[in-house]
C-alpha cells in the first residue's frame, strides 16, 4: 500500500508529478492511495482537491483511486485512513502465515483509534 501525501492548498508539485508517473506499474501491484493533508488550514480550496480528482483520474483511466482529506491538528479524516490501512492489512492478513501477529497489531491500533477520537479503550 502506498499512501501518497498531497498538500491540499497547493495542489500537484513537481515531485508529485512524478510519483503519479508512477502508477501504471504501481496499481497492478499496490494500492495506492492519495491523502490530502492540511484541510484545516487557511488556503484549502475545494476546486484544488476536484483539480487533484480530475488530473488522478485522467492517469488511471477506470481504476478508482482513494483519496481522503485530512488534518493532523483536527484528526479529521485520521478513521478512514486507519480504516484503509487495516483493510489492506486483512487482505495481507488472508495470504499471510503471520496472521496472529497481523491481527494483534489490528486491535492495537483499533485502540488507538479510539483514543484519537475520544472514546473508550476498554
Amino acid at each position: 500500500m502506498v499512501f501518497h501525501l498531497i498538500d491540499s492548498r497547493h495542489g500537484l508539485l513537481e515531485a508529485d508529478e512524478q510519483c503519479l508517473s508512477l502508477l501504471p506499474v504501481l496499481l497492478s501491484e499496490t494500492q495506492y492511495v492519495v491523502v490530502l493533508t492540511k484541510a484545516d488550514k487557511r488556503g484549502y480550496n475545494k476546486g484544488i482537491v476536484a483539480k487533484i480528482r480530475k488530473e488522478i483520474d485522467a492517469r488511471v483511466g477506470d481504476k478508482f483511486i482513494p483519496m481522503i482529506l485530512t488534518s493532523s491538528e483536527t484528526r479529521y479524516g485520521g478513521t478512514t485512513l486507519w480504516s484503509n490501512l487495516l483493510d489492506c492489512i486483512a487482505v495481507t492478513a488472508e495470504d499471510s502465515s503471520s496472521r496472529n501477529d497481523l491481527l494483534s497489531l489490528e486491535k492495537i491500533l483499533v485502540v488507538d483509534n479510539e483514543n484519537e477520537s475520544g472514546g473508550s479503550s476498554t
